[in-house]
């Protein structure tokens, strides 16, 4: 009986050898070879480098051997696959039913949340345009500076409808996210932002 055991472990070995062998080589395989290759347990091999093999085969003779897809891409465990490489690799081949890959996916899905749970996250509102109101002001310095409407923006989206009553050489608007000097041009401070008349 050791001998036996011998003889077979030998064997196995020379299986595991001769399918790893023939992965680089599939081009050569018959339909039958190649199904044997996909459906070994003794190759050390991932199901990305699997499908790269089919792909090799395939693509040796696709007109003849397509059809032999039917019957060769159930040996493929999908699921083992990254998400990635199902997107890029996978489903741009059009070697493998669509319904297969989204089967995978989901299964893919559902693995990670076994495994991590899931946290539904709340729809965030989508904010419309905010009005601050309409209002006259007049500038109170003669020289360039800044001069603060408070007027606070915290949430949405905001937008400005100014007319200038009297005629001016230049006028800016802006905004601002923090303290800023009052003697200093906005535009050209740190936590402020400014958008004149001449286009600066």
């Amino acid at each position: 009986s050791g001998s036996a055991g011998a003889v077979a472990l030998t064997a196995l070995g020379s299986i595991e050898k001769a399918h790893a062998a023939a992965m680089p080589n599939c081009a050569v395989l018959g339909e039958g070879a190649m199904k044997l290759v996909l459906d070994s347990k003794s190759i050390a091999a991932d199901e990305a480098s699997l499908f790269g093999s089919l792909l090799q085969w395939v693509s040796a003779d696709e007109e003849k051997r397509r059809p032999a897809l039917e019957r060769l891409v159930p040996c493929i465990s999908f699921d083992l696959m990254s998400p990635s490489f199902l997107r890029d690799v996978v489903l741009k081949s059009g070697l493998v039913p669509a319904k297969t890959v989204s089967d995978a996916f989901q299964e893919i899905a559902l693995c990670a949340e076994r495994k991590h749970g899931f946290t539904a996250q709340q729809r965030l509102p989508i904010l419309a345009w905010c009005s601050s109101f309409s209002s006259a002001y007049s500038c109170q310095k003669s020289r360039y500076g800044v001069e603060l409407l408070n007027r606070s923006m915290n949430t949405g989206r905001w937008i400005w409808d100014l007319r200038v009553m009297i005629y001016c050489n230049f006028f800016w608007v802006g905004l601002t996210s923090g303290d800023v000097n009052a003697d200093e041009w906005l535009g050209k401070q740190k936590n402020g932002y400014a958008y004149g008349s001449n286009g600066a």
